[in-house]
């Protein structure tokens, strides 16, 4: 099992609740139809402790393996999850990793 791990920045001018909104109600939707899609989590940055963060998401797809990753983006479904990030996104990271569960 891998994981594709974004950073995301919301884009600019975008309310943070108006990002995290989008994303949860409309953009999910979407990546949910992507074929072989094993787990989706989206994680939403919340001010702690008086911190800001330079972030405003980190998302998880989670897939059986990285070829199973790339068809799954190369497919409509994918492209069309791709191609509706501009509505949200201003800025990601992307990582491909493998998870290590300690405790």
């Amino acid at each position: 099992m891998i994981k594709r791990m974004t950073v995301i920045i919301k884009k600019r001018g975008m309310k943070r609740d108006d990002f995290a909104k989008y994303w949860l109600e409309v953009h999910s939707k979407k990546v949910r139809k992507m074929p072989g899609l094993r787990r989706y989590i989206i994680n939403t940055v919340k001010d702690a402790e008086g911190t800001k963060p330079n972030y405003d998401g980190i998302v998880e797809l989670w897939f059986d393996d990285v070829q199973a990753m790339k068809r799954a983006f190369s497919t409509e479904e994918g492209k069309a999850t791709l191609a509706d990030e501009v509505n949200f996104i201003g800025k990601k990271i992307v990582s491909v990793v493998e998870e290590h569960v300690i405790i």
